[in-house]
């Protein structure tokens, strides 16, 4: 399949267009609206290259956003990357350059847990060193890749967008690769949708609400801890 996203009105793919200017219309997404004045973010990182690939649900809003994804031009540049999913797309926002922004403060605070850095430490030296590997290697796909405020119910009631097609395709393909993949949220979303993953040896989340990558919050299928998982990508060890 070709990339969707490579094909943009605004921000919106043009493939999406008119169903998402259904959906704007209707009632449920007026109380929880579609924020396409903000460019989208389906992807972080480089999907097919990635160690472990991340599932979750779609992009937040907040009343920063505006500023921050309009005025920082190296913030554009990173995304575009991951958008067209170029060889140098990485999941940017724990690079301590965007730590200042709301979207890097979300990544670093999930990824780069003061209660594992000893572990970090151990690994790979250094926290720093820890938040390189995993931008690295470490990619995300959303289920929708356009912001909300609040999780859009209201568009899991309906059939797939044709960007969502392309999403769930490249989720096939890692589990062609046996490739990690890590559900940070909505497990049964995610398997109704990518019926591949049932019977999957997905990692997935203790505590959804919480999303964050933590030795205590990771659960893995065969009992490894995060901080083994880790270990594993880091020497090369494919999943077995």
């Amino acid at each position: 399949m070709v990339n969707p996203w490579m094909e943009i009105d605004g921000n919106v793919a043009k493939c999406d267009k008119e169903r998402i200017l259904s959906l704007q219309s209707s009632i449920r997404a007026k109380q929880n609206p579609l924020h396409i004045e903000l460019p989208p973010h389906p992807f972080y990182g480089n999907v097919r290259q990635s160690k472990l690939l991340l599932l979750s649900l779609n992009p937040g809003f907040g009343e920063c956003d505006h500023q921050e994804q309009s005025m920082d031009a190296d913030f554009r540049k990173e995304l575009s990357e991951c958008l067209l999913q170029t060889k140098d797309a990485k999941l940017f926002s724990i690079n301590n350059r965007f730590g200042g922004t709301s979207h890097g403060r979300w990544w670093r605070k999930r990824t780069l847990l003061q209660t594992d850095q000893e572990i970090h430490k151990m690994i790979f030296g250094s926290v720093d060193k820890y938040a390189d590997f995993l931008e690295n290697n470490l990619s995300v796909i959303e289920f929708f890749g356009y912001h909300t405020k609040t999780t859009p119910d209201y568009v899991w009631a309906r059939s797939p967008l044709p960007s969502q097609l392309y999403s769930f395709e490249l989720v096939r393909e890692s589990i062609r690769a046996k490739k990690r993949i890590l559900i940070m949220r909505s497990k049964k979303l995610w398997e109704r949708y990518v019926t591949e993953l049932t019977g999957y040896p997905y990692l997935y989340l203790r505590s959804p609400q919480n999303v964050s990558l933590s030795e205590n919050n990771v659960v893995s299928p065969d009992g490894k801890k995060w901080s083994d998982i880790v270990a594993e990508m880091r020497n090369g060890i494919r999943k077995s």
